[in-house]
């Protein structure tokens, strides 16, 4: 999995240089149980999300097949077999995930789609899409967004936070309709590089994570607030790829994985007045990355690149 690891990695370095829950129901930090539920039939999650009672996790991750196709799968929060819910293009590089509040939609980022033109398999610039939770796949139009790579939802369930590129190549993050159209852009340009998930709390707040923006690849949570202000909250984390981000529940600690080398993988409890930092160790982990919170649950979904599973944190 350490070859998919990389391109992934590539794929973000590539991009910088050309978390919307309810936290009155995530679970308090620190964690204390974290079980897996999914570990067949898929390969190389990337990012996951609870339904809003938190029974059904749904995730983005690879077939198992010879040729490894990107797809979406659902998975019974309490343990059981993975459902492919769609594989193969235009999907290549889904990297985002969120679910409709309702729980009937899915909205997919995908850094790096692929479009099959003349017989060839060629990459574009990305795009985002939906998928209904009972079947049906549509593109979702996003204009002005380019290699979308992280997703949150607003807390009235209409706006979708997005980050990504704006056409100059400039990191970005941009607000869009669930339905889809124009985005807006929220912040572009420094201090972002190469962001990726987030989490919007309750007054419009990004807490957006970012692989390359403190220098080198040690990562930074951000606050970017509605006026586009950016307030750099911590520095030096190890992200997982890609980065995970949610709020616990009294909403003034953010929970990101980290995977720093020669250590076991992390779940963190970043309070956001001070950055203090508490860890809370995954020793049966490879690479946390992608996790969110169920609306009306007290759970996180969340995916295990390189171990290949899908966990239900409490």
């Amino acid at each position: 999995m350490r070859t998919r690891h990389r391109g992934i990695a590539a794929c973000l370095l590539l991009v910088a240089a050309g978390c919307g829950q309810d936290e009155e129901t995530a679970p308090a930090v620190p964690v204390t149980k974290v079980t897996p539920v999914a570990s067949e039939g898929f390969q190389s999650p990337l990012d996951a999300v609870a339904s809003p009672d938190g029974s059904t996790f749904y995730f983005t991750a690879y077939t198992t097949d010879a040729e490894a196709e990107a797809a979406i799968f659902s998975a019974p929060a309490e343990g059981g077999a993975a459902t492919v819910l769609h594989s193969g293009a235009p999907l290549a590089l889904p990297t985002g995930l969120v679910l409709s509040c309702d729980g009937g939609r899915l909205i997919v980022a995908d850094m790096s789609t692929r479009a099959i033109e003349d017989g060839v398999d060629a990459p574009d610039g990305g795009a985002l899409y939906s998928i209904a939770t009972s079947g049906g796949f549509s593109a979702l139009n996003a204009e002005g967004i380019y290699a979308p790579s992280g997703l949150a939802l607003s807390d009235d369930c209409e706006t979708l936070y997005v980050t990504g590129t704006t056409a100059e190549g400039m990191a970005a993050l941009f607000t869009l309709p669930i339905g889809g159209g124009s985005a807006a852009v929220v912040h572009e340009g420094a201090p972002l590089r190469a962001p990726t998930g987030l989490h919007v709390s309750k007054d419009g707040v990004a807490w957006v994570l970012d692989h390359l923006a403190a220098g080198g690849e040690n990562g930074a949570l951000f606050a970017i607030h509605p006026d586009g202000n950016v307030q750099t909250i911590v520095e030096g984390l190890a992200l997982g790829t890609p980065g995970g981000c949610s709020l616990d529940a009294t909403g003034t600690a953010a929970v990101v994985p980290t995977r720093a080398e020669g250590e076991p993988a992390r779940l963190n409890s970043i309070e956001l007045g001070s950055g203090k930092v508490t860890a809370f160790d995954v020793p049966d982990a490879l690479d946390l990355a992608g996790l969110r919170v169920a609306r009306g649950a007290p759970v996180f979904a969340l995916a295990d690149q390189d171990g290949n599973r899908i966990f239900k944190v409490q």
